[in-house]
């Protein structure tokens, strides 16, 4: 297998694996707000 198909595999692997049973627009806008205030601290 080339670099890039085992390198494709591996994303759709990923994928698979990190799908998520619910995000609502209020997880977003939680998730949103984190990253916000988490980047302000730097």
């Amino acid at each position: 297998m080339t670099a890039t198909k085992e390198l494709l595999e591996q994303i759709a692997q990923q994928e698979r694996e990190l799908i998520l049973d619910h995000f609502t627009e209020d997880d977003a806008w939680a998730l949103g707000s984190l990253i916000v205030e988490e980047a302000k601290k730097r």
